[in-house]
């Protein structure tokens, strides 16, 4: 059939017509006027699978089984890994999609490997079973959107999906401001579903968040269309048995032997496996599942004893090799280093990907600039080699999935070009800077080569040869706060004074924009800047933005007078912080009035903001003394929670419960016990169903607080009463198996709980429930011998290990300064494969200036400490260095054995 119709087109001009249906593959149909939403599914076999090719197993970029690693960890293939972990997630963007609203916005915000594209590619294929159209809209589409004129028809429910949401910000803004104009109507069948997926949202530093919906939305169409409590944050741990069926997944799926079996000792391990503790195995799905691939191909023992960070550079290592085969393949030579098909493979990841006349252009380009070039009539070869190695959509070349492995790929492959890459960055934003900024920062979290020298260099070449200031913006917007930065991405160093210069630049330039515009920008650059300041600096410019917005809002009030209520909360925060409380409190008060202003107007739109300055003035009127106005105050609140709670309990109950017990002990601090046990018992019974939800997020809480409601209640005489609350308490902790302890509540803290109801029951005169209390003594003292036997073995291998690498290094270390000082001056530009030759090749660019000095003079009093740096650095970013240097002087002393006839003793 394809043969019969491909390549045809059709074409329908005039008005009221209705036309289409097209079968077959490559064709086209152009109504006059319009514009197709062009939505990706990635529900073909070549994105959503990863069959066995049993030919390639063992291939680099192939498990045992001839499965493509990167191709199990996609987050478009749901046949290979389990979606487990998010159901609470996924439910709730179920609901919103149910809402009768004719349209409405979502995001889902997180740190890298959590999910968020997986959640999506799970949601879209739901919502095509119900009926709706689904899938993801590239930057392309968006910004023919954006920059057309043109009107939107919806005959049928659609849910766009718009991935890493920040670099799409310039064209979604522009394609939203034309939308608001053609909404589907309230009372037709049709509705519209807009998805943005990013790893920042407004808490955490996000400027894309509030250049779409403050900057781009003067009349609040846009914050109109939110979702209740949007944007939805990814930060739930998934539960131990989840995890594991996340890494037994992967695990057989590259060997085909089943995983080792689940028990304490291996989610124990599962959860304590990176060393360094850079990320939280079980936040983080990806991470479980790399772990797997490395636990079957290299040993369960060797995967812990990495990392998660190191494993997904070897996984992004191994699929160069796969890609650079592939090349190979083509007939294209691999002539020299680094390989032109690593290069462009980095190229393409920071590009976000090539369409063919990219591709041809790019790759000309490229090959010319790394000094191995293309010929023109190669081209297309070339081309078809990367479009073979790395399929996307529409005949496009696509960046490797998931992004930290895309990430990690360019780092890896231009780590050790001269400038770092400085150079090819400088090329591609010629015609992709938009991409380029949002790849830049997400490369810091990836890096593991401290202190991040190569992402350093782009964000500078990216500020440096910024051509003019929507560059600028762009690069600004970019960046998250310098608080995500420390507590998020684990104190990733972009240092403060660049992130600090990047916004004043943009600041500096603002009267090139109309007077309007400046000032908005001004003020959205003046928050930025607060976000990237120490305390006292932030406060500084937090009082700018007080300044500012309180202008734009005297000039345009409907635009600017939610920015202000908002600039005056945050101002009343880091006031109370510097401990000026009176100027806290005066802001807090205007805040509030503000927003009761905004509620009164808008009370779907306002309310929670209302609600939120209300509490928190609570706070600086009860430090103030003023004890019955911060009553009203929290009451108020509360009040306006509980309504939302109703009204949306998935969005809204954990603030009402959070308000309700977080003054419980204010309450009880000024005698008013029973208000307190009112709001503590109220908490709980919003807690309970989020814990059976959730247990690892809520079980705690609740444990607290029926933990203090048994206090209050025995303190009140009630002790029949505290006894149930304590019972309950104990229960709670129940259904965690013993190797959830770690992570929920310590195990002296459980039993301090389960002693204090033992001492209850004594008092009451009541027999203690041994059933009730046994399984959860047996699981802690299990998980207390599990964890001490562990931890001991752990240190007993580790010695072993650091023994035998000890003995390897000071061999290695001997051979190659032998090398060095035995070499002739005739010899020394030929010094190869010795043991320094491999020093040098596998060295990063971090020990450029200390190979170099070795090299120059290896007798010197500093030679044997500086190798054994070099050596730190090639063990800690490859994983793999210390097998292949074992092997390496295993095979020369297999040499000189034959030759001397010699015994040559290896270590290990």
């Amino acid at each position: 059939m394809d043969d019969v119709y491909s390549g045809q087109t059709a074409r329908q001009d005039g008005h009221g017509n209705v036309v289409v249906q097209i079968i077959g593959e490559h064709n086209t149909v152009s109504v006059a006027g319009a514009r197709a939403l062009r939505l990706v599914q990635y529900d073909q076999p070549v994105f959503a699978q990863a069959p066995a090719t049993p030919g390639k197993a063992g291939e680099p970029g192939w498990t045992a089984t001839g499965r493509q690693e990167i191709k199990i960890l996609s987050p478009y293939n749901r046949d290979s890994l389990p979606f487990v972990g998010r159901d609470l997630y996924f439910k709730t963007l179920q609901k919103w999609m149910e809402r009768p609203n004719p349209w409405s916005i979502q995001a889902v915000v997180g740190d890298e490997g959590k999910g968020k594209t997986r959640l999506a590619v799970e949601l879209a294929a739901w919502a095509r079973t119900q009926g709706w159209t689904a899938g993801f809209v590239d930057s392309s589409t968006l910004a023919e959107l954006g920059a057309t004129d043109f009107r939107m028809a919806w005959t049928a429910p659609c849910l766009v999906i718009v991935d890493n949401a920040s670099a799409k910000t310039t064209a979604l803004a522009a394609w939203l401001r034309t939308l608001i104009h053609d909404l589907p109507p309230p009372d037709g069948p049709a509705k519209l579903r807009l998805l943005l997926l990013e790893r920042t949202g407004p808490e955490s530093g996000g400027s894309w968040w509030r250049r779409l919906f403050d900057d781009a939305d003067p009349m609040r169409a846009l914050t109109k269309a939110l979702a209740p409590g949007a944007p939805v944050a990814f930060f739930d741990k998934i539960q131990a048995n989840e995890g594991y069926a996340i890494f037994a997944a992967a695990y057989t799926l590259a060997c085909g032997h089943p995983a080792p079996p689940a028990s304490a000792l291996l989610d124990w391990r599962l959860d304590a496996a990176a060393e360094w503790e850079i990320w939280n195995w079980r936040t983080a799905p990806m991470h479980l599942a790399v772990f797997g691939l490395a636990a079957a191909k290299d040993g369960l023992e060797a995967a812990i004893t990495s990392g998660p960070r190191p494993q997904t550079f070897d996984v992004a290592r191994r699929e160069l090799a796969r890609i650079d085969r592939v090349w190979q393949n083509h007939g294209l030579a691999t002539p020299a280093q680094p390989p032109l098909s690593h290069h462009l493979a980095a190229a393409i990841v920071l590009c976000g990907g090539w369409d063919e006349a990219q591709g041809h252009t790019l790759i000309a380009r490229e090959s010319e600039a790394l000094g191995q070039p293309i010929a023109p009539d190669a081209l297309a070869t070339a081309w078809a080699a990367l479009r073979e190695a790395l399929p996307g959509p529409n005949n496009t070349v696509a960046a490797v999935v998931p992004d930290i492995l895309g990430e990690a790929l360019a780092l890896v492959a231009l780590q050790d070009l001269p400038d770092l890459g400085a150079a090819t960055l400088r090329r591609l934003a010629r015609t992709h800077r938009p991409a380029l900024p949002h790849i830049v920062i997400r490369a810091f979290p990836t890096d593991i080569c401290a202190p991040q020298k190569v992402p350093l260099a782009w964000l500078k070449t990216l500020f440096d040869d910024a051509p003019d200031l929507d560059a600028l913006i762009a690069l600004s917007d970019a960046l998250p706060s310098r608080n995500h930065l420390k507590a998020s991405l684990l104190s990733i160093p972009i240092p403060d004074e660049m992130l600090s210069e990047i916004t004043q630049a943009v600041l500096d330039r603002c009267d090139e924009l109309p007077t309007d515009e400046a000032a908005v920008l001004e003020l959205r650059m003046l928050d930025t800047l607060s976000r990237h300041l120490n305390e006292k600096e932030a406060l500084e410019a937090t009082q700018k933005t007080v300044e500012c917005s309180r202008s734009l809002a005297a000039r345009n009030p409907d635009a600017f007078t939610p920015s202000l209520a908002k600039a005056l909360d945050t101002l009343s925060a880091r006031l109370a912080r510097a401990g000026r409380r009176e100027e806290a409190l005066e802001a807090g008060t205007e805040a509030v009035k503000i927003c009761r202003s905004l509620a009164t107007q808008d009370p779907d739109a306002f309310n929670p903001s209302l609600a939120k300055a209300l509490d928190t003035l609570s706070v600086y009127l009860a430090n103030a003394g003023r004890h019955e106005e911060a009553l009203e105050a929290w009451t108020e609140a509360v009040g306006i929670y509980r309504s939302l709670a109703t009204q949306n309990p998935d969005t809204f109950s954990r603030s009402l419960a959070l308000t309700l017990y977080g003054t419980c002990g204010y309450l009880r601090k000024i005698g008013r016990d029973q208000e307190a046990l009112t709001a503590c018992s109220e908490a709980i019974t919003i807690y309970r169903p989020l814990a059976l939800q959730n247990p690892i997020t809520f079980s705690h809480t609740l444990f607290y607080a029926l933990r203090d409601l048994a206090d209050w209640l025995e303190k009140n005489g009630d002790l029949g009463q505290a006894l149930e609350a304590n019972r309950e308490a104990i229960e709670s902790m129940t259904p965690a198996p013993a190797f959830h302890i770690r992570e929920f509540l310590s195990a002296d803290l459980r039993r301090m709980a389960i002693r204090k109801y033992q001492e209850q029951c004594t008092r009451a005169g009541i027999a203690v429930d041994e059933g009730l209390l046994e399984p959860i003594l047996n699981a802690i003292d299990a998980f207390s011998t599990h964890e001490s036997e562990t931890a001991s073995a752990a240190l007993r291998r580790r010695a072993r290990r650091e023994k035998a690498l000890e003995r390897l290094v000071a061999q290695a270390t001997a051979a190659a300064l032998d090398e060095l000082s035995t070499r002739t001056s005739e010899s020394a530009k030929t010094l190869t494969g010795g043991v320094w030759e491999w020093i040098k090749s596998k060295a990063p660019p971090a020990c450029k200036c200390t190979v170099s000095g070795i090299e120059k003079d290896p007798n010197g009093p500093d030679a044997k400490k500086d190798m054994g740096t070099v050596f730190t650095w090639i063990f800690f970013i490859n994983s793999g260095a210390r097998k292949e240097l074992q092997d390496f002087i295993d095979a020369r002393a297999s040499v000189d054995q034959t030759a001397t006839g010699n015994d040559t003793t290896t270590i290990r």
